[in-house]
C-alpha cells in the first residue's frame, strides 16, 4: 500500500534522501508549493478510492476481498494527509 502513496511523493520532485545544507536543491524548490500540490494528490487519490468503494458496493455480489484492499488503502491515504495536517501546526 505505501508503495502507491510514495509514488505520489516521487512524481512531485521530493527528493529521497536529505540534501546537505546549500545544496542547489534547496534554492530550486519551493517546499510549501510542494506540500500542497503533494496534499493535492493524495486528496485526489483518496477521492478516487471512495468512488471505487462506492461502485463496488453498487454491483450486485461486492467483492468482499477487494473491498477490504480498498477500504484499507483509503486508510493508509487518509493517515498520510492527517500526518501532513497536523506537523506545521506542532513546529
Amino acid at each position: 500500500m505505501s508503495d502507491r502513496i510514495g509514488c505520489a511523493r516521487c512524481d512531485y520532485g521530493f527528493p529521497h534522501v536529505a540534501s546537505p545544507p546549500g545544496h542547489p536543491i534547496d534554492a530550486t524548490i519551493d517546499w510549501s508549493e510542494a506540500m500542497n500540490a503533494f496534499m493535492y494528490r493524495l486528496s485526489v487519490i483518496h477521492r478516487r478510492i471512495d468512488e471505487e468503494i462506492r461502485r463496488e458496493l453498487k454491483r450486485r455480489v461486492p467483492d468482499s476481498i477487494r473491498l477490504l484492499r480498498l477500504k484499507k488503502l483509503r486508510l493508509a491515504v487518509k493517515d498520510r494527509l492527517a500526518g501532513h495536517v497536523r506537523r506545521p501546526s506542532a513546529a
